[in-house]
């Protein structure tokens, strides 16, 4: 009985004085304030090689990176419209044409020997 008696008048005390009032200054901001957004605005494409030669990738016309013999190759492009060319000694892969605008990834897998 007594502790209830302790514990009510505490949590009075802090009523009456505020200290259980958030400030402003203190808020936490809510899950759907614009930094807690899923962000669209960019894609990633993920390039998997799985044949036996090295390949420079390109997008849009764009040299983005060179993917190893049986490696992998992230890199991050903007949400939109894309045209992907993978480019070996003996050929060419694509053009591969995908369509990112909704912000989700890519995995385009280069397989066989050219």
């Amino acid at each position: 009985m007594f502790r209830k008696m302790i514990a009510l008048t505490t949590l009075s005390v802090l009523m009456t004085s505020g200290a259980l009032i958030a400030k402003p200054s203190q808020a936490q901001p809510l899950v759907s304030s614009p930094g807690y957004e899923q962000s669209y605005d960019r894609s990633i494409i993920h390039v998997d090689n799985w044949s036996s030669q090295t390949v420079d990738i390109y997008v849009d016309g764009e040299y983005e990176g060179t993917v190893r013999p049986y490696g992998d190759l992230y890199f991050h492009v903007s949400a939109d419209e894309h045209i992907l060319r993978g480019i070996a000694s003996s050929g060419t892969f694509g053009p591969h044409y995908i369509d990112l605008s909704d912000g989700s990834d890519f995995h385009w897998v280069l397989d066989g020997d050219r």
